[in-house]
Parts: C-alpha cells; sequence; structure tokens
C-alpha cells in the first residue's frame, strides 16, 4: 500500500482531525482544543471529525457540542439505519459505505454518520471511511468542496459510488459463476453461489433503507445547500435506486443459477438410478435361476451330468440376451 501523502495527526480528545475551510476549496488543519470550542463561521465552516468509541468524544457530543438530544443519539447510535433528518439548523445523515479499508469484509458496511449545518460539520466514524479521507485529501491540496453542502455532497457521492463499483463487481462475479456452472467447470458451484448470495443480502440490508433517505436529503430546501449540490444529491440518489435494483437482479440469477444447478444434479442421479435399475433388472432374473440352482436338495436337473455346466451358462446368457433384447425395444418404443 502506497504511504498517505496527507497523515492524519495523532488523535487528541476524541478528534481524527480538524479543519477549517477557506471558501475556495482548500482547508488548513486546526488543533483538537482550538477546534472543539471554536465558534461557527457561515464564510469559513469548520470540519470535525470524532473517532466515535473515543470517551472524550463521546462526553464532548453530549456535553459541549450544542446539538440536540436526538441528534447526537443519532450520531452514536451502535447500529443506526441510513436516512437523512433535517432540521431548523441543519442536516443529520446516517450512511453506509463499503469498507474498502481490509479492516473487515467489504460487505460488513461500515457506517458514516454526520451533522451539517451552515458554519460546522461534525462526522463520526468506527471504522476508516475513504469517502472522508477523498475529501480532506481533496481540500488539504486545495481542490476540494467550499462550503458545508459541498462537503455533505461529496461525502455522499464518495460513499454511493464506491457501493456502485462493489455492486458492479458482485453482478460480474455472479455472471461468471453462472457461465461457470453452465459449462460444466463449477465443482465448488454451490458454495460459490451461497458466498454470493451471502454478500447480496449483506449489502442489501443497508443499500435499500439508504436509497430511501437520499431523495430526502436531495429534497432539503436549507439555503447552504445550492441547487447545483441538489442535483448532485438526486444523481446519487438515483444512483443508489439503481443499486437495489441490479442486487435484486444479481439475486435473481443466483437463485435461476442454483435451479439449474440442482436441476442438473438431480438429471444426473436420475440417470444414474436408471442405470442402476437396468443393471437390476439384467440380472435379477440370472439371480433367481442360480440360486434355485444353488440349493442342496435332489432332483436338480442336469446335476449329474457332464456337460450341466455349460448347458446352464448358454441358457442363462440366452435369457440375459433376451432380456436385454427386450429392454432395447421397450426403450426404443418409448
Amino acid at each position: 500500500m502506497m504511504d498517505d501523502p496527507h497523515p492524519l495527526p495523532l488523535k487528541e480528545l476524541g478528534v481524527i482531525f480538524a479543519m477549517g475551510l477557506d471558501g475556495q476549496g482548500g482547508g488548513e488543519p486546526i488543533p483538537a482544543p482550538e477546534a472543539l470550542t471554536a465558534t461557527p463561521d457561515a464564510t469559513h465552516p469548520l470540519w470535525i471529525h470524532l473517532d466515535r468509541n473515543d470517551d472524550d468524544a463521546r462526553e464532548w457530543l453530549r456535553d459541549r457540542s450544542g446539538l440536540a438530544t436526538s441528534v447526537i443519539d443519532m450520531l452514536l447510535a451502535d447500529e443506526p439505519r441510513p436516512r437523512a433528518i433535517e432540521t431548523a439548523s441543519g442536516v443529520a445523515l446516517v450512511l453506509r459505505g463499503m469498507n474498502l479499508t481490509g479492516e473487515t469484509d467489504p460487505e460488513d458496511m461500515l457506517t458514516l454518520r454526520g451533522w451539517f449545518e451552515p458554519g460546522r460539520i461534525i462526522t463520526v466514524r468506527i471504522w476508516r471511511v475513504m469517502s472522508v479521507r477523498a475529501v480532506r485529501h481533496q481540500l488539504l491540496e486545495g481542490i476540494g468542496p467550499t462550503d458545508t453542502g459541498a462537503v455533505m455532497t461529496a461525502l455522499v457521492e464518495g460513499v454511493v459510488s464506491r457501493i456502485t463499483e462493489a455492486v458492479v463487481d458482485l453482478e460480474e462475479e455472479a455472471e461468471a459463476l453462472s457461465d461457470e456452472i453452465e459449462d460444466g467447470d463449477g465443482h465448488d458451484g454451490r458454495t460459490k453461489l451461497r458466498q454470493v448470495s451471502r454478500k447480496v443480502v449483506s449489502i442489501r440490508r443497508h443499500v435499500v433503507p439508504q436509497r430511501e433517505a437520499l431523495p430526502t436529503l436531495a429534497a432539503v430546501r436549507a439555503e447552504w445547500l445550492t441547487d447545483a449540490n441538489r442535483a448532485r444529491l438526486s444523481l446519487a440518489a438515483e444512483r443508489s435506486r439503481r443499486e437495489v435494483e441490479t442486487l435484486d437482479a444479481v439475486r435473481e440469477q443466483v437463485n435461476l443459477t442454483e435451479q439449474a444447478l440442482l436441476a442438473a444434479s438431480g438429471e444426473r442421479l436420475n440417470r444414474t438410478t436408471f442405470a442402476l435399475t437396468i443393471v437390476a433388472t439384467l440380472f435379477l432374473p440370472i439371480t433367481f435361476v442360480t440360486g434355485m440352482l444353488g440349493m442342496n436338495v435332489g432332483g436338480l436337473p442336469l446335476a449329474n451330468s457332464p456337460s450341466g455346466f455349460v448347458i446352464t451358462t448358454a441358457v442363462l446368457l440366452a435369457l440375459l440376451g433376451g432380456e436385454a433384447a427386450l429392454l432395447w425395444w421397450m426403450l426404443r418404443r418409448k
């Protein structure tokens, strides 16, 4: 992995990083103590990124952030569902994104929580969020968003785009697996199908409520959210809707592939059973005859004849040939 060109500062007071936006696409790092006591300024918004598991961060949110209790509970919830809530002073947002950091499985989706108001942005995370990292790098390089609405829009677009990439990869994996099974090369096809199905269920569980939350976000009428940002948020909402449709299509394809795999397996079992039935049918009369001739009682035909074995063998072979001819004729009639 390449070195981070903009490494994070040492965490202090639960603050992973804090920066002030200059309104021109740039951002300047701010020490944690100063950021936590600063007065919001709409012309130069302050962005504070917190560690949700840090006691100092939790204490600041609850006692000194000035946020409503409902918003704080939303930011600190254990397993929040994706949603967007507009209040008189700002927007509270919870999104689910793909975990591409290698800390857990990608389908174990991470959570981005945020509060957005004209002069202040507060984001909270447990695992690293690549969208936050990307926006921070843009600001440090002077090519980032210029205000609160632009930061919120950039974060949403980053989260949605990474989910779209993961869904497309999952769709391609399902199609390749389907072709592999159709060509007869899927030796562990059912195991792979279960893995794909598990990924679909895990991702879809969070993307569906996110699809419902994003249109609400695009409809926010706050003055600090521009029409251009609303248009971009509407596009992100549409992409989220298509993600759900794609996941549904992948799930249906997995189900059809699994049904085809089960049908092929049943067909092979039927052929094997049929072959065994044919063999048993052919040898059952012969087994009966040889069983009769093997009884240790008097009066058995050819028991004392020197040619008894040859005659008996010839009769049994003739019987076997007759049975085979009869079965062949019956099968041809079908």
